[in-house]
C-alpha cells in the first residue's frame, strides 16, 4: 500500500512540474494565447533572422562533472518578437537544460515575412558543449 501511495504521488508531483514548465516555457506572459499560424522556414518569402542568442552559463555542476554534449529545443519566432512554445527535444544534466532555454528565450530576431507582413516561423536552437 505504500507502494502505490508513493507511486500515487510521485505521479502527481511529476504532472504538475511538467504543467508548470510548459506554462513557463510557454513564452508569453499573462497566459496569452495565439491561433496564428506557425510556418516553416521554407513556407516564408523572407526567414526569421536571428539577430541574437545569448551565451548559456556554464553551472558549476556541470563544470564539476565536465559535462559535455548537446541541448537541442525548438521553439515559435513569433510574428511579434518574442521567442515562444520552447520545446526541450534533447536534454542535459546538471541544470544545462535550463540554461539553454534562459538564453533561448533571450533570442533577439527579426520576425519571418509572408506576404508582406511578419509571421511566426518554427526555429531549432542546438547548445553544444565540450569543456577540454
Amino acid at each position: 500500500m505504500k507502494l502505490l501511495l508513493l507511486s500515487v504521488v510521485a505521479l502527481v508531483f511529476c504532472a504538475a512540474v511538467q504543467a508548470a514548465a510548459q506554462a513557463q516555457e510557454g513564452g508569453r506572459t499573462g497566459g496569452e494565447q495565439t491561433e496564428e499560424k506557425v510556418y516553416k522556414p521554407g513556407e516564408v518569402d523572407k526567414r526569421a533572422k536571428i539577430t541574437d542568442i545569448p551565451t548559456p552559463e556554464m553551472t558549476d555542476e556541470a563544470r564539476r562533472h565536465s559535462f559535455h554534449g548537446e541541448v537541442l529545443l525548438t521553439a515559435v519566432l513569433a510574428a511579434d518578437g518574442l521567442v515562444t512554445h520552447i520545446t526541450v527535444i534533447r536534454g542535459a544534466p546538471y541544470g544545462m537544460t535550463e540554461e539553454c532555454v534562459k538564453a533561448t528565450r533571450g533570442s533577439k530576431f527579426e520576425p519571418a515575412i509572408k506576404d508582406g507582413r511578419a509571421v511566426s516561423q518554427h526555429a531549432t536552437f542546438s547548445y553544444n558543449f565540450n569543456l577540454y
